[in-house]
Formats: structure tokens, C-alpha cells, sequence
């Protein structure tokens, strides 16, 4: 009881909690990376390096089945490692038919250095670069939360093939400041939830770079989602003024993170997207 009366008294005074650019990442160390191996139904795994910065390398996996042509990049969100994303990673390759390349983000699992929001973004085009060159083809690129972002700002400053962008946002400080839901009833009329100055300075946001993107894009959003409210994706949608194709798909039921990519109804949706591509 005194604990509760002093969470009120507390309340009542207002204030205002800050979310800085290290509160968005989750980032821990993978040691040990097996050989180029075979996988589940038979996909091949080749390890790859890049050179991002002076003593900065990023590693990655390249996997494929024997038929498969195209290319596909995948960014994953805060929490993913590779370490613990072959079983996932695999069955997207079988699911999709498709060459696909991922690399641990900077500070994460295999590679090198420390995250940012900047560093990574940057880190992304040198990544794009990379596949497009080493597969002689230019890939579709699919980014799932942090990920989606950084997808965004890779179809502005280059042309991929075409993006897939899965549980997206707009802004990010919008999306940071509708977190003051989560806060419990008897607070929320008295403390807020803020980027700091750092975050609020950061441009370009993802709405800022849809205009520039003109490749097809494919948006998939679950209604539940409680991290990245709905509308924020539809605003970026919205905002996608010079795509030659665009599609959006609310999956109802779904929230942050329960998107099936392999067996649910949205991995149909993906597949479709794709032979939309190939046409």
C-alpha cells in the first residue's frame, strides 16, 4: 500500500522519461560460427565478411538452394542474431526459393563494433552493395522492424528490386511517444515518454525518405501490434507517393511478434509479391 501511495504522490508531480538511441537496441555477442555447412532440406550456408570501417567487420550468412536465382537481403529487428536465426533463416530460403543474405547488425552477434541508429544505416548500403555485386543481381530487400527502417533508407538511396517491409513505422518519436500507454492508468495522465534531443534531431525519419522510394513496396502490419501502432505504418504507406507498386496488408489477429514468415498466410503474401517481381 505505501508502495502504491508512493508511485501516486510520485505521479502527481509529473515528469517526463526519456528514451535515448541505446534504449532501442539489444545487442549481445555470438563466439563460435560453424563452417559453411548443409541445412534443413539440403540448403547451403556460406559465411561472409565485410569490411564495413577501419577494424569494423560484419558477418553474415549467404543461403540457397541449389535452384534458386534471384536474391533476397533480410534485416531483422533489435533482438536478432544469426546465431540463433539458421532454422528461421533456412526456412524462409525453402518458403521463398530465393538466395538469401543476412548479416548480424554492428555490435551483434558475430560482428564487430558498437550499434547506432547512423552507423547502421550506413552499414546497410554497404551490405546492399555488397549482394547486389557478389550475386551480379540486384536484390529485394525485406526488413522487419528496426530492420524496416533500415530497408526504407536502402530503397531511398538505392533501387532494389523491390522491399517487403514487415511491422514498420513513419517516425520513430511518434511511435516512442505512444509507449506512455504502457504506463499504469493512475500515471498516465502525469508522465509522458519522450525521445531524447538525440533521437528528436535524427532525420531522415522514414517518412521523410518514402517519396524518394520507387521501387514496388509490399507493407504487412498486425492489427494487435502494440510496439508500432497500425496507423503509424499506414501513414508511411500513405506517404509512398513515387512507388510504381504498392500494396497493404493488415493481418488481423497478429501483433509485434507472431508474424508467421513461413507457413501463415503472409508467407503467401510474400511469395505472391515476389512473382509479381519476376514478371
Amino acid at each position: 500500500m505505501l508502495k502504491f501511495c508512493f508511485c501516486i504522490i510520485l505521479s502527481l508531480c509529473g515528469c517526463t522519461s526519456y528514451v535515448s538511441e541505446q534504449n532501442l537496441f539489444n545487442p549481445s555477442r555470438a563466439t563460435i560460427r560453424t563452417s559453411d555447412s548443409i541445412g534443413i532440406g539440403l540448403t547451403r550456408k556460406v559465411n561472409l565478411e565485410l569490411e564495413v570501417a577501419p577494424n569494423i567487420v560484419l558477418r553474415g550468412y549467404k543461403i540457397f538452394q541449389p535452384n534458386a536465382k534471384l536474391s533476397l537481403l533480410y534485416f531483422g529487428g533489435n533482438g536478432s542474431k544469426l546465431v540463433q536465426s539458421r532454422t528461421f533463416l533456412d526456412s524462409l530460403c525453402i518458403r521463398l526459393n530465393m538466395v538469401l543474405y543476412s548479416f548480424d547488425w554492428r555490435g551483434y552477434g558475430f560482428s564487430d563494433g558498437n550499434p547506432s541508429l547512423r552507423e547502421i544505416m550506413d552499414d546497410a548500403l554497404k551490405i546492399f552493395d555488397f549482394v547486389r555485386d557478389s550475386s551480379k543481381s540486384v536484390p529485394v530487400v525485406v526488413g522487419r522492424s528496426l530492420g524496416s527502417g533500415v530497408a526504407s533508407y536502402v530503397a531511398a538511396e538505392r533501387v532494389p528490386a523491390g522491399i517487403v517491409l514487415i511491422s514498420t513505422l513513419s517516425n520513430l518519436n511518434t511511435v516512442i511517444e505512444s509507449w506512455s500507454r504502457f504506463l499504469p492508468w493512475y500515471q498516465r495522465p502525469f508522465v509522458s515518454i519522450c525521445p531524447d534531443s538525440e533521437l528528436q534531431n535524427l532525420h531522415p525519419q522514414p517518412y521523410e525518405l518514402a517519396h524518394r522510394i520507387t521501387c514496388p513496396v509490399l507493407i504487412l502490419h498486425g492489427d494487435n501490434d502494440a510496439l508500432i501502432p497500425l496507423s503509424s505504418a499506414l501513414e508511411l504507406f500513405d506517404s509512398l507517393s513515387q512507388s510504381k507498386f504498392k500494396k497493404f496488408v493488415t493481418l488481423k489477429g497478429k501483433n509485434h511478434y507472431n508474424i508467421d514468415l513461413i507457413s501463415g498466410p503472409e508467407a503467401d503474401t510474400i511469395a505472391n509479391f515476389l512473382k509479381y517481381l519476376k514478371q
